[in-house]
């Protein structure tokens, strides 16, 4: 997404977090900065990482529809420009910490 004020992202996702949808998140979520991607690049990136496709699934499944993943969507349509959205699986890492966490 891209928004001139990185604050105004993290409101409504930390929002989000803290209602009873959120409290139910499986996963991990961060919000990034980007600061060099190159022309047309988005400003801000929100990950959400699962301990598998299967987890992603069943909770897309159970708040796609949710009052609050649709205030969470409409607060950020009026603060930032939507670029899409992408599955990433993990191929591969490098590293200490991030081999143990992976295997979890």
């Amino acid at each position: 997404m891209s928004t001139g004020d990185g604050e105004s992202v993290y409101r409504p996702m930390d929002g989000l977090m803290n209602t009873d949808t959120g409290k139910k998140f499986p996963g991990q979520a961060h919000l990034f900065a980007t600061v060099a991607a190159g022309g047309n690049a988005p400003s801000h990136l929100i990950a959400l990482g699962f301990k598998s496709q299967a987890e992603m699934e069943e909770w897309n499944e159970m708040t796609f529809s949710s009052a609050d993943r649709r205030a969470l969507r409409h607060s950020l349509s009026v603060i930032a420009d939507y670029h899409g959205a992408n599955l990433l699986i993990t191929q591969g890492s490098w590293g200490k910490s991030t081999k143990s966490v992976l295997s979890r």
